[in-house]
């Protein structure tokens, strides 16, 4: 049977409010008063009394308010119960409510009427090269009355595609165009003639704002992960991926009040000062230009995340080869580990690293060289002026004054994880003192670390290192592809979802190279 619901949910609130207000007048007794203008001045609180008068009112009076009372308290008592009817039809309306089904035997899916409807949208047909890039089939399977998960990362690409910021502004593009919705899978019921579904529909037929930000929140990362692993697997393939990768580091804002300049914030910068907008965001700092009256640079800094990432270029278009994203209180360097071992796991090797200074670690040249590659980095002093290790030709560390040091020992430091050797004034515990002009009679001590002498090896000055490192700024450019896709600032509210996104964001910047190998059409 069919069932036409001819009113909305705001004009059946109207009705039933009225008809309650009716009801609890009308069921007052027979000789209650009908004089509208006087019932409501003798129930207003402030309603004017007359102060000349100070006779005690008749029986008939006092008989007149009570009818009074016990008409409001009817009508009070009627709209309470309206309101929780109300309440519940509309429950029920959203549990029992479906769109229409279809009568044919088959499958909707093969339905000519459903077929013609989706692909004469021109979105639909833009969208079935993008999604044809990943496989969903690794997802988990759910019963038919639920969405299935394929439609929820269908819609979160579409999002990030479509450069959409806010999950309401999602729903309102999904409910816009409604063939779309359709064909990512927003409808687990069969549908018949999809255009005879008017407005109201629609908006049943899309999940709320709400479903589809909180679904992203909960959602397990691996299947984002997934989705990435898939396209560099491809471009493995295609054999796309050299072993030249650039990795760098982009800060990403949170929308709250601490990172607007022209609003006031009292412990505006202070750490332990969580905003209250992004629970989950962290004070971070970035280099700036900017400096103090002593010459010192400021540091930029900001409230938010970082996102890291191991770029490489193609003939294509630069494409993504592992990323992370941590809060924006670590260090750059500590982005590394992560993203090397995720970078092995697809069976890659970096022959040729590059990366600011900010990476500059002795952990970083070790791991490198051990995949067989070299690391091109700036050499970054961090506060100290002699850094470079000048060693004899038997290999002893010779210090300021050009003297052949004593070995002092060496050892395996476990809290810093490498291993370290003192070297100690030759003059040392001898009566001649230190010819070197530093003022201390027993001489200086250096300890070193064995394990960083790739660093320290690297000629920084050659030509060769300076062509070669003019290659990093891949990733400078991957951000800026990031940043167009309206990631350098983030509307969401916890590190899950950024995270989510941010896979996602990158494995849509991969897809887009796919689709440019195999000359399909890509989506604009």
């Amino acid at each position: 049977m069919k069932f036409a619901f001819s009113l909305s949910v705001r004009r059946t609130a109207g009705v039933v409010v009225i008809l309650g207000m009716l009801v609890g007048t009308y069921a007052a007794p027979p000789d209650a008063p009908q004089d509208w203008v006087l019932f409501v001045e003798l129930t207003l609180e402030k309603a004017p009394r007359k102060k000349a008068s100070r006779r005690r009112p008749s029986p008939k009076a006092r008989q007149h308010k009570t009818w009074v009372l016990l008409c409001w308290r009817w009508i009070l008592q009627s709209l309470l119960v309206a309101v929780v009817l109300l309440h519940r039809l509309e429950i029920l309306l959203l549990i029992v409510r479906r769109p229409p089904r279809c009568s044919a035997s088959s499958s909707c899916n093969t339905c000519p009427t459903f077929q013609h409807f989706l692909q004469n949208d021109p979105l639909v047909r833009r969208y079935q090269p993008l999604f044809s890039v990943f496989d969903f089939s690794f997802l988990p399977a759910l019963p038919s009355s639920y969405i299935p998960l394929e439609a929820f990362l269908k819609a979160y690409i579409v999002k990030v595609d479509q450069k959409i910021q806010t999950f309401t502004r999602l729903r309102q593009f999904l409910i816009d165009h409604p063939a779309l919705a359709l064909s990512i899978g927003f409808h687990p019921q069969p549908l018949c003639n999809p255009l005879s579904l008017s407005t109201t529909d629609w908006e049943h037929l899309v999940p709320s704002d709400r479903y589809l930000r909180e679904k992203i929140q909960w959602m397990e990362h691996r299947f984002f992960k997934t989705l990435l692993e898939q396209t560099i697997r491809k471009l493995k393939e295609l054999d796309l991926v050299d072993g030249k990768v650039a990795c760098d580091v982009k800060e990403i804002w949170a929308h709250v009040q601490q990172n607007n300049p022209k609003q006031f914030v009292k412990d505006r910068w202070d750490k332990d000062t969580i905003p209250k907008g992004n629970p989950d965001a962290r004070l971070g700092a970035k280099p700036s230009s900017n400096k103090d009256p002593k010459g010192k640079p400021l540091p930029r800094l900001f409230w938010g995340f970082k996102s890291a990432i191991f770029a490489a270029s193609t003939r294509f278009g630069l494409v993504i080869l592992a990323e992370t994203t941590q809060p924006a209180n670590t260090a750059d360097v500590s982005c590394f580990t992560p993203l090397l071992k995720t970078f092995k796991t697809y069976g890659l090797k970096a022959t040729t690293f590059l990366a600011d200074a900010a990476f500059d670690a002795w952990f970083v040249y070790r791991d490198i060289a051990q995949q067989g590659g070299k690391a091109y980095i700036p050499l970054n002093s961090r506060g100290h002026d002699t850094l470079a290790h000048t060693h004899s030709k038997e290999g002893k560390l010779l210090c300021p004054a050009g003297l052949e040091m004593k070995s002092g020992g060496s050892w395996f430091d476990k809290d810093k994880g490498y291993r370290r050797k003192k070297w100690i004034c030759p003059h040392r515990g001898e009566a001649q003192a230190c010819p070197h002009s530093n003022g201390n009679p027993n001489g200086c001590t250096r300890v070193i670390n064995l394990d960083d002498h790739h660093r320290f090896e690297l000629t920084r000055t050659s030509p060769h290192f300076k062509h070669t490192y003019k290659a990093r700024t891949v990733a400078e450019r991957a951000f800026s592809i990031f940043q167009d896709y309206g990631r350098d600032v983030t509307y969401q509210r916890n590190l899950n979802t950024v995270t989510h996104l941010n896979t996602l964001t990158y494995a849509v910047i991969n897809a887009h190279v796919i689709l440019k190998t195999t000359a399909l059409p890509v989506p604009t």
